[in-house]
């Protein structure tokens, strides 16, 4: 019985310890993540702009220097940035959710 409780109170702490690990990890990414809506936002705002179709058509007519990385103008990369940063928010509120939950 004894060997019982300190196995429990053993692998308690086991968790203990990982949760915090886990919780200082996760409050620094989302830190980084929170800072890192400036630049979604700056993102969302070019993609589809009037400034994005001009740079877009640059591209297209060979008027930007051959070694200018240009992912932003592909019709995919930033919508699927965008659509990834959605996803992950919709994920997070549901991890919320359900941690609230069982507070």
């Amino acid at each position: 019985m004894l060997m019982e409780r300190e196995a429990r109170i053993q692998a308690m702490e086991n968790h203990a310890d990982q949760v915090a690990a886990l919780l200082a990890d996760f409050s620094k990414s989302l830190e980084a993540y929170a800072k890192g809506q400036a630049a979604v936002n700056k993102l969302s705002d070019y993609y589809g702009s009037e400034e994005w179709y001009r740079d877009f058509e640059a591209s297209n007519q060979g008027a930007l220097p051959s070694d200018l990385k240009c992912g932003v103008l592909s019709e995919d990369q930033v919508y699927n940035l965008l659509t990834d940063n959605y996803d992950l928010a919709i994920r997070m509120l549901e991890i919320a959710t359900q941690v609230i939950k069982n507070y």
